[in-house]
């Protein structure tokens, strides 16, 4: 990634494993997108790896592979301190999502 903000269209590659729910702790799940889109900031990555705060209140079919997404995300994981992290994507460069919508297929 070469911004710290970023909007763009991706494409869901797949879910992640199990991960807890949102209730008496707040969990954020990392999620891995093909970015196919960019529609501001700057990046050089066609994937992404996006932590989603409580994905579980978007809705039980919110999430499917191959579904399109527009995501609004930043490089600063300053929020995310308050939240239990649940990353199948160890090792690899994460950003916080602040918004996202499912678009059309």
């Amino acid at each position: 990634m070469t911004d710290d903000k970023l909007t763009f269209e991706a494409r869901l590659i797949d879910l992640p494993s199990e991960a807890p729910r949102c209730g008496d702790i707040k969990v954020a799940v990392a999620y891995r997108f093909h970015v196919i889109r960019l529609l501001a900031g700057k990046t050089t990555d066609e994937t992404a790896i996006v932590l989603i705060p409580c994905p579980d209140f978007l809705g039980e079919r919110f999430f499917e592979s191959d579904a399109l997404y527009r995501i609004e995300a930043s490089a600063d994981l300053t929020e995310s301190g308050s939240y239990t992290i649940y990353n199948d994507y160890g090792g690899q460069r994460l950003l916080w999502c602040s918004g996202i919508t499912r678009l059309q297929s």
